[in-house]
């Protein structure tokens, strides 16, 4: 079976065939005359001929080789240009559909703002698909069924890149008239009241209770959910209590009669990061996208 002829091999073949002799076209390349003849010998046992037949001082190609030339030409031009652009990403005239993957509470406070943001930069073109973030994701973002995935995630395989987009602390959240937390939260409340726990599969608010523990804290758990959905109305039509980031605590305070309290010991803060498989690292759609979802971070979430 013959090799398989490489792009080097290639460039020698086209050099040969513009400057006619072995030596200028090794100088043509940086490469040495001898390593010049070994390419021609690999280029003449591929093809099972000559290619270059000494008339002269010249290495002229023979038949086959002119057949050839075209080709060759134009896989180096493909290799040098063509497969080397960088495609252009026009947000205004795409209609490409991003799959997204992120917890419920991202899909109700990122995707409204990214939804505006869309509407003002006239790309509404762009569509998205979003998934429900749990365990799957980092084989998600690999086969490409998800481009990005947003939340508080840990222990990720180092083909992912990650960025912070914003920090958050724990903070407790409770109904606004809940009979015995009115002035204040304290450690005596932690440890007599029952609490609404949240554990998304995949992410690292499954991890409270280690960091709990840690700390040398426990809680008297009621009950759990998987979700951030319907702990709003849980813990304020109860005398629940549950420990949430603080930014999803302030959106459920904008829609539920709740209110939130400092926690009464030190748990370590969370980053919140999208995070993406390298095959997407430099498509530029996947950079626009990117950098569109970090300033509207910034600018709303922080």
């Amino acid at each position: 079976m013959r090799d398989e002829l490489d792009i080097k091999s290639l460039r020698f073949f086209s050099a040969l065939y513009r400057l006619g002799n072995v030596s200028p076209a090794a100088d043509a390349l940086s490469i040495s005359q001898p390593t010049g003849s070994i390419l021609l010998k690999r280029l003449r046992d591929h093809f099972d001929d000559p290619l270059f037949i000494r008339v002269g001082q010249r290495m002229e190609p023979t038949p086959r080789a002119d057949f050839i030339a075209q080709t060759v030409f134009t896989i180096l031009d493909l290799a040098d240009n063509a497969l080397m652009k960088i495609p252009d990403f026009s947000p205004q005239t795409s209609t490409r559909n991003f799959t997204l993957s992120m917890t419920d509470i991202s899909q109700m406070t990122l995707l409204p703002h990214l939804q505006t943001q869309l509407h003002e930069l006239g790309a509404e073109g762009i569509a998205f698909s979003v998934l429900n973030i749990d365990e799957s994701m980092p084989g998600d973002l690999e086969s490409g069924k998800c481009d990005l995935a947003i939340g508080y995630l840990r222990q990720v395989p180092d083909s992912i890149y990650q960025q912070r987009l914003f920090n958050q602390s724990y903070v407790c959240l409770c109904a606004a008239n809940h009979p015995r937390i009115r002035e204040a939260f304290t450690l005596t409340d932690w440890h007599r009241e029952r609490h609404l726990a949240i554990r998304i599969n995949g992410t690292g608010h499954g991890d409270i209770d280690n960091l709990l523990e840690e700390i040398g804290q426990s809680r008297r758990v009621a009950l759990t959910l998987p979700s951030f959905l319907g702990a709003g109305e849980l813990v304020a039509d109860s005398n629940l209590i549950a420990v949430v980031p603080e930014q999803p605590a302030r959106h459920l305070m904008k829609h539920y009669p709740c209110r939130i309290w400092p926690l009464p010991f030190s748990l370590p803060g969370i980053a919140i990061r999208q995070l993406w498989h390298q095959r997407h690292h430099r498509d530029p759609g996947h950079v626009w996208l990117r950098g569109l979802i970090a300033a509207i971070a910034e600018r709303h979430l922080a």
